[in-house]
């Protein structure tokens, strides 16, 4: 078990078969996807989740409970609304909070309106009168028959109880003003009153001068628009969220050839983002348009180790990735070429061919032997194809979809034609590799869903030119076509060079007898990597769909010469296979 395009700083162990995502210090803000693995010898399967890391809400520590909405109104229409400035949920019948009215000068309460419910972080709480117009129950949490004041009236909110402390007031309690505290629009009679955004703190003395126009911004009366709702400096703007760059890697090049490759980064929030890059080598140029940008190097010398970093800013800041780019000699000769037209159908597996399902195509007639192709989602396209069969990946609701190509040896080149299904949207894809079973991916070509530059159906060829991917502690190479997300993706002609530069890996060699019968030994001896496991496959028929393989003989390699063998018994034709899984 194991998972690809882990974020920075995010772990994932596994110990008997169970693994744990662990990430102490989710940074910066976006969205990850992240893929988990499970291969046995039956093959693989495997799931993707999106993990989106939000900015941390801002809050000012000096901000406490107040009062942010008073309605005086007309009739019943009598509310007043409770803020909760704080990260954490306000339990108001745990706070034993409750709202009390001094009618008419007394200092004492005449009603008290013990609260009940709960206010969400940075959210409000309204209070209003059971016989209130439609437009004030509907935005109501509690209703009271108490709740019923003049603008003559003081109304105080406290915790702790009818004696506990005093949260925030409005008005003067033990005077009369005679009509309403203030004149206008900010006064405490017929009007609604809304706090201003910049006040943090009630007013907890209840017997000071009291002057509306202070605190509170005036509305004329049956004004209801705002409750429900209260805009403060409390709950100010999230922390800042500069973009993420997506995952680059390490690059390799032949020297004097070209190498060139996309750059993108993901926006956190609208702000325009800024590509960019340093110590680019003499003779390389990058450009960029918003988030995408393009890497060229035309000729790439002398050979060497280059370091170039990679920034996406915005206003909230930069994201950043420093990459190695190797140019070194060109490729020694004696690599061979794998050209795969997908066209002969006995070598196809999986479901209906028509329907989108797991699918497999592993053609053992040519060298390199023991690869394969598979995916989790496709159809076998025979309307749509270069010649005669190509595939349909994903259907337009299936999101990050993926055509792997597994292979034990080293890769110098990878060439494919691809085509839209269509452009609603246009299919947003890369082309990747990994030699660690997809815990980490390096990319060869980063889309961002415009890479197409030919109509719908139409394919358009790709080349890598000179790269190097070489197998590491006896794992696989994995080649991907990832679709994250649009329509549909065809793919045909896929064609890799291998086996020529560094040639660290050997790969599985073919040998002459593939067939044998009536009890005629079968053997095979061939160089091996030390500790990698080589196996000797039979099958009783190679047109099944998908094809029956069985283990005849097994061995570790020894960095030597090994032999694998297998007795026939029978009277029938065994076909045979080496593999290296």
């Amino acid at each position: 078990m194991v998972a690809s395009n882990l974020p920075a700083g995010s772990a994932f162990p596994v110990t008997n078969g169970l693994g744990t995502f662990i990430w102490e210090s989710a940074a910066p803000t976006g969205t990850y996807s992240v893929s988990f693995h499970a291969q046995d010898k039956d093959g693989a399967v495997e799931k993707t989740i999106s993990i989106d890391v939000l900015p941390t809400p801002f809050v000012d520590t000096n901000c406490h409970v107040v009062l942010s909405e008073y309605v005086e109104g007309s009739s019943n229409n009598k509310a007043v609304e409770i803020y909760n400035p704080t990260l954490d949920p306000l339990d108001l019948s745990a706070g034993q909070y409750a709202v009390q009215i001094y009618a008419n000068g007394a200092a004492s309460a005449s009603s008290t309106i013990n609260l009940t419910g709960t206010i969400p972080p940075q959210d409000v709480f309204v209070l209003a009168n059971s016989s209130a117009s439609a437009a004030i129950l509907n935005v109501a949490d509690m209703t009271s028959g108490s709740l019923t004041f003049n603008g003559d009236d003081a109304v105080v909110l406290r915790s702790g109880g009818t004696n506990g402390p005093v949260v925030d007031s409005i008005g003067v309690v033990g005077t009369d003003p005679g009509t309403e505290w203030g004149t206008g629009l900010t006064s405490t009679a017929d009007n609604t009153l809304r706090r201003k955004a910049t006040v943090k703190q009630g007013d907890t003395n209840t017997v000071d001068a009291f002057a509306p126009a202070t605190e509170w911004d005036g509305y004329a009366v049956d004004t209801f628009d705002g409750l429900g709702a209260h805009t403060s400096d409390c709950s100010g703007p999230g922390l800042p969220t500069p973009p993420m760059l997506n995952a680059i890697g390490n690059k390799s090049v032949a020297v004097s050839n070209a190498l060139q490759f996309n750059v993108v980064a993901t926006p956190t929030d609208a702000d325009a983002v800024t590509l960019t890059a340093s110590n680019l080598p003499a003779g390389a140029t990058f450009g960029a348009t918003n988030e995408l940008g393009s890497f060229v190097w035309e000729n790439a010398s002398p050979t060497g180790i280059y370091s170039v970093t990679f920034y996406a800013t915005d206003k909230d800041g930069t994201d950043e990735e420093t990459i190695s780019i190797t140019v070194s000699e060109e490729a020694p000769p004696g690599g061979s070429t794998y050209a795969e037209t997908f066209d002969n159908t006995l070598f196809w597996g999986g479901g209906v061919f028509g329907s989108y399902n797991a699918k497999s195509f592993t053609n053992d007639t040519v060298e390199p032997m023991g690869d394969f192709f598979m995916t989790t989602s496709a159809v076998r396209e025979t309307t749509y194809s270069v010649t005669s069969n190509s595939w349909r990946l994903g259907s337009d609701t299936a999101q990050n979809v993926y055509l792997r190509y597994v292979v034990q040896t080293n890769i110098t080149r990878v060439a494919v034609q691809l085509a839209r299904w269509d452009n609603i949207p246009t299919p947003n894809f890369e082309i990747r590799y990994s030699t660690d079973l997809g815990g980490s991916y390096t990319t060869l070509l980063a889309t961002n869903g415009n890479w197409f530059a030919v109509a719908d159906k139409v394919f358009q060829a790709y080349d890598s030119g000179t790269v190097n991917i070489q197998p590491s502690g006896g794992q696989p190479v994995w080649i991907e076509i990832f679709r994250s997300s649009g329509e549909r993706l065809l793919v045909d002609n896929f064609e890799v060079d291998f086996g020529g530069a560094g040639g660290a890996v050997t790969p599985p060699p073919r040998f002459e007898a593939f067939v044998m019968s009536n009890g005629i030994p079968a053997s095979a001896t061939f160089l091996t990597v030390t500790g990698q496991l080589y196996r000797l496959d039979y099958s009783l028929d190679i047109t099944a769909v998908p094809v029956a393989w069985a283990e005849a003989d097994s061995a570790t390699g020894t960095g030597g010469d090994i032999t694998l063998s297998d007795t026939n018994n029978l009277d029938v034709k065994r076909y045979y296979r080496i593999v290296a899984p």
